[in-house]
């Protein structure tokens, strides 16, 4: 009991910040709450989120969303643009409302996670929302933002974020822009042209996450998700048939039946293996040979 002549302040009180008294005994400042040795700005102090141990004058800034260093900006410094990619849109899904049903993809193309709070998108018609809870995105990963969180109700994807459609909708000819503190990490812009069609998502290559966004670089999605539209949400994008991704001379255009093995593509040598190489649809096996010991010696029977 540090104060014996009040029955209030002893060690196993409940400390009260902020009005000066140190009712649990403990020594510390009244005006720590968060115990990082720094006090709050409003008391004199250099702690701009006294509720956090990790935010203070100085300290470092981590790509969180939050003001690290109470410079009044938020992870600046931290990104330069291309750390997170929008890598799939479904702005038209068919067998839900687009009041239900609108979504889209972001990807982390850094080793390490990064936390979408305070993080803003933005449209060129002016609808804007800002990320108001946690989204960490994995290194590597994705993330998926869309209007409605009930999975029973927007074709049975599962969101990391959901946003209201009245802040924040998508028509056929549309933008997404994502950017933290004043640095736009990513923009895609697209119109009627771009390969998207009602109930169908367009997905950017995944070989071209590093070189862009134009149209030449997207395709329509042929996965089934959910209830039955075409997408990939959360999942690595289907390959673009535009491109030979294996390096085999073929693109899923010309007939690639699986353009992630080299040594699938049209006439392809057919091996006793079960599988189609030479995509011919037919998943034959192999030519066998067959000893015919009878005609070889001339002997008859």
């Amino acid at each position: 009991d540090c104060d014996d002549a009040d029955p209030t302040i002893l060690s196993t009180a409940t400390e009260t910040w902020y009005d000066g008294i140190d009712q649990d005994c403990d020594g510390a400042s009244d005006y720590d709450q968060d115990g990082d040795g720094a006090d709050a700005i409003a008391y004199g102090g250099i702690d701009c989120d006294d509720t956090d141990p990790t935010s203070a004058t100085g300290g470092a800034e981590e790509p969180n969303g939050l003001d690290d260093d109470c410079d009044g900006e938020i992870d600046e410094g931290l990104y330069t643009g291309g750390e997170v990619l929008i890598v799939e849109v479904l702005s038209n899904p068919a067998l839900v409302s687009d009041s239900y049903g609108e979504w889209f993809e972001v990807y982390n193309t850094t080793g390490v996670e990064i936390d979408l709070y305070n993080w803003v998108v933005l449209a060129d018609d002016g609808g804007t929302f800002t990320i108001t809870s946690s989204v960490p995105v994995a290194a590597y990963g994705y993330a998926l933002l869309g209007v409605d969180a009930d999975s029973s109700r927007n074709g049975g994807v599962t969101l990391d974020y959901a946003y209201s459609r009245a802040d924040f909708s998508m028509v056929d000819t549309d933008s997404i822009e994502l950017s933290v503190g004043s640095t736009v990490v990513d923009s895609l812009s697209w119109t009627t042209s771009w390969p998207y069609s009602a109930g169908v998502s367009m997905i950017l290559d995944s070989d071209h996450f590093a070189t862009g966004s134009t149209v030449d670089e997207w395709c329509a999605s042929t996965t089934p998700f959910g209830i039955g539209d075409l997408g990939t949400p959360t999942d690595e994008n289907d390959l673009c048939p535009q491109f030979d991704h294996d390096g085999d001379g073929y693109s899923g255009d010309d007939g690639d039946c699986d353009d992630d093995d080299a040594g699938v593509y049209p006439g392809a040598f057919e091996a006793d293996d079960g599988l189609d190489t030479d995509c011919d649809g037919v998943e034959e096996s192999g030519p066998t040979a067959v000893a015919d010991y009878a005609a070889a010696s001339g002997l008859t029977t």
